[in-house]
């Protein structure tokens, strides 16, 4: 009689433990109650004018007073605490952070150090050094749904466009 009791209560045990599984699966929990992880990926979320690609539209140096029509495959993306881009030629990227200042040009951010695999590009390497050297320089950016503008501290500029909104014209010719 004793045995019977002890398995009668072993089966007990067991059903009371499987009780607990037979509920169903948690619910899941609702996407408006997940805050973004500030310290993932290097900083603050990427503010939606700000994030995702671009297509370069236009470099001013010498303080912005002198305009360069870029290359037209020159490219970047913004995501969370990273640039990545295409310079032309290769692959780029660069670490940013925002500053939390307002500057005359638009929000204090901090670029760099560009990171570029090295390479032997010899077609337009000038301009592409002088677009990297700007945006590892840049200090302010201003951008609205289709506009970002990178300000280095001597006033030299990046101008982009979201690449839906850039003229065919300035598009590389597919491959």
């Amino acid at each position: 009689m004793k045995y019977l009791m002890l398995i009668a209560f072993v089966l007990l045990v067991i059903a009371v433990a499987f009780a607990g599984c037979t509920g169903g699966p948690p619910s899941a929990p609702s996407p408006q109650t997940i805050a973004p992880d500030p310290s993932a990926a290097g900083g603050s979320p990427v503010p939606p004018d700000f994030a995702g690609d671009w297509s370069l539209l236009a470099m001013g140096i010498q303080g912005g007073t002198q305009t360069i029509s870029p290359i037209p495959a020159i490219s970047l993306w913004a995501g969370p605490g990273v640039l990545n881009g295409y310079d032309g030629c290769t692959d780029y990227s660069a670490a940013f952070t925002f500053t939390g200042t307002t500057l005359p040009s638009g929000t204090g951010i901090a670029v760099g150090p560009v990171q570029v695999p090295d390479t032997a590009c010899t077609n337009n390497a000038d301009e592409i050094a002088e677009y990297l050297d700007i945006l590892g320089r840049t200090r302010a950016y201003a951008a609205d749904p289709g506009k970002l503008t990178l300000t280095a501290g001597n006033g030299d500029t990046l101008v982009f466009a979201r690449p839906a909104l850039v003229p065919t014209t300035l598009l590389p010719p597919p491959y």
